[in-house]
C-alpha cells in the first residue's frame, strides 16, 4: 500500500496555521495535515469549557481597524456574531481609579498638571500621524515617550505600565513597540474621540470550529492533542514522529510556534545558524487568572493598573463589554500578567495565586472583601508576545529556515505589528502570497 504523503505539514493550530491551513487547502488544492500539541484549536485565542458555554482563556478583543481578521470572519459567513461597542477604560494610580475612555476624561485626569494633560493628548494626536519611523527604529521606548510626551507624562503613566509588563526589561524596549501600541488604539476611535472595540458572540471557538470545518471541507487533516516529537530528512521529503501517529509524511513542512521551539522540532532539518537565530527572540509568558464573581468590580472594561506594587498590568472585567455573558457566567474578570517563566507569580499554584488576586484587589476596590468569588480558572502560557527589544528588525526569524522546504512565521516576524489575531490573518496572507501563489 503506497503511503500518504502530503504536500504540506503546518505545525501548530493557533490563527496562523488555521489560516494558512484553509487557504493552502481551498485556495491552491495542497493536501494539508495540522498538527497541534494541545486538546483545542486556537492558540492564545483557544477556549474552554464552563458551565456548557465556551469561553476565551485569554482576554481577546478587535479593533476596529483589524481589517483582516474581520475579512475573514466575513468571508466565512460569521459576520452576524459580531458585537461593537464603546469601550469604558479606566486607569488605577495612587489608590485611585481615574476614567479614560474620551478626550474629556482626559482633561480631567488629575494626576497631571493642566499641561500635563494637554501634552498628553497632543502626543496622542502626534503619533497617530506619524509615518516615518526611521528615527526611531534604534530608540529605547523610554526615550521616546519622554521626547514626545515629557518627563512628567512619562512617570506618571507610561513607566508603571512599561515596568508592569516588561519589569526591568522596559529600559531595552524598542520605540517602535510603543508607536504601534499607541497608533492601534487611536485607529479604533470613533469622532468623538471614544474607542471602539469587537468582540465575537459566542466565543472564539464559533471562529475556529468553521475553521476546521472549512479546512475538512477541502480534505484538510487536523491533529490534536498530538505533540511533535522529531523530525527527519527523507527522499520524499520529511517524516514527522508525533504523540499517538507512528509517523506523517509531507513534502514541506511550515512551523507556525514560538521560534524556540520551532528551533528544538526543526534542529536535526536546519543548520546550526538558523537554529541559533530562532532562538534569538526573547518572549513573555503570560499569567492569566479568570475570577467568576458574585457582584461586578465597576463599570469598567478595561482598567490598566498604574502602581508596581499590584502584581497584575490590567483588570478586565469581560462582561462589562459584553453583558449578555452575565446570563451564563455571572460577573467575569480577567487578571493579567506578562513574564518570564521563572517569574515568582508564573511559578505559583492557584491557591496561592487566588489569594494575592484577593489582596490586591481588596486595595482597589473598598467592598471586595465582601464579593465572593464563586469560581475560578488559572492559565499560564510559556510563549504569549516576542519582546521586541532595540534593533529587533535585525533579529527577526527567516520565514525560509530550509530551502529543501521548511518554513515558519510566527508572532515574532510581524514586526512592526503587535501580536493578535489580526496580524497572524495578515502576515500568513502575505506569507502565502511571497511563498506559494506563484507556485505551480
Amino acid at each position: 500500500m503506497e503511503e500518504k504523503i502530503h504536500d504540506i505539514a503546518i505545525i501548530g493550530g493557533g490563527f496562523s496555521g488555521l489560516n494558512l491551513a484553509l487557504k493552502l487547502s481551498r485556495d491552491l488544492n495542497k493536501k494539508i495535515i495540522l498538527i497541534e500539541k494541545d486538546p483545542n484549536l486556537g492558540g492564545l485565542a483557544s477556549t474552554f469549557t464552563f458551565k456548557s458555554f465556551r469561553l476565551e482563556k485569554y482576554y481577546h478583543h478587535w479593533f476596529t481597524g483589524d481589517i483582516e481578521i474581520l475579512n475573514l470572519i466575513n468571508e466565512l459567513g460569521l459576520e452576524k456574531y459580531l458585537i461593537q461597542k464603546p469601550s469604558n477604560t479606566g486607569v488605577f494610580y495612587a489608590n485611585s481609579t481615574y476614567r479614560l475612555s474620551s478626550p474629556l476624561d482626559l482633561l480631567r485626569f488629575k494626576p497631571l498638571s493642566f499641561f500635563g494633560r494637554i501634552r498628553l493628548g497632543i502626543g496622542f494626536i502626534y503619533t497617530s500621524f506619524l509615518r516615518n519611523t526611521d528615527d526611531i527604529e534604534n530608540q529605547t521606548a523610554e526615550k521616546w515617550l519622554i521626547k514626545i510626551f515629557g518627563n512628567e507624562v512619562f512617570s506618571k503613566v507610561w513607566l508603571p505600565l512599561l515596568k508592569g509588563k516588561f519589569g526591568d526589561d522596559y529600559k531595552n524596549l524598542s520605540a517602535i513597540w510603543m508607536w504601534k501600541k499607541l497608533g492601534l488604539r487611536g485607529s479604533s476611535r470613533s469622532k468623538d474621540g471614544r474607542e471602539n472595540l469587537i468582540y465575537f458572540n459566542g466565543s472564539f471557538e464559533i471562529l475556529t470550529k468553521k475553521l476546521q470545518e472549512q479546512l475538512e471541507i477541502n480534505n484538510g487533516e487536523i491533529l490534536q492533542n498530538s505533540q511533535v516529537n522529531s523530525i527527519e530528512k527523507t527522499k520524499h521529503g520529511f517524516k514527522i514522529n508525533a504523540d499517538q501517529y507512528k509517523s506523517i509524511d509531507a513534502k514541506e513542512i511550515i512551523f507556525t510556534t514560538a521560534p524556540a521551539i520551532t528551533a528544538e522540532l526543526a534542529k536535526n532539518i536546519i543548520k546550526r545558524d538558523i537554529y541559533d537565530q530562532l532562538n534569538r527572540v526573547k518572549y513573555l509568558g503570560n499569567v492569566c487568572i479568570i475570577l467568576f464573581l458574585e457582584k461586578s468590580l465597576s463599570d469598567y472594561y478595561w482598567l490598566n493598573v498604574n502602581d508596581p506594587n499590584f502584581p497584575f498590568v490590567g483588570v478586565i472585567e469581560h462582561t462589562n463589554f459584553d453583558k449578555t455573558l452575565k446570563n451564563h457566567f455571572g460577573n467575569i474578570v480577567y487578571l493579567s500578567r506578562y513574564c518570564s517563566k521563572d517569574d515568582i507569580y508564573f511559578n505559583m499554584n492557584d491557591k496561592e495565586l487566588i489569594s494575592v488576586c484577593k489582596e490586591s484587589l481588596s486595595k482597589m476596590f473598598s467592598d471586595f472583601d465582601n464579593n465572593k468569588i464563586k469560581d475560578h480558572f488559572v492559565w499560564k502560557s510559556d510563549y504569549s508576545q516576542p519582546f521586541m527589544e532595540v534593533g529587533y528588525k535585525n533579529i527577526i526569524p527567516p520565514d525560509v529556515l530550509s530551502s529543501d522546504g521548511v518554513f515558519q512565521t510566527s508572532m515574532a516576524n510581524i514586526y512592526p505589528e503587535d501580536r493578535g489575531t489580526n496580524y497572524a490573518v495578515k502576515y500568513t496572507n502575505e506569507f502565502l502570497k511571497k511563498y506559494y501563489d506563484k507556485k505551480d
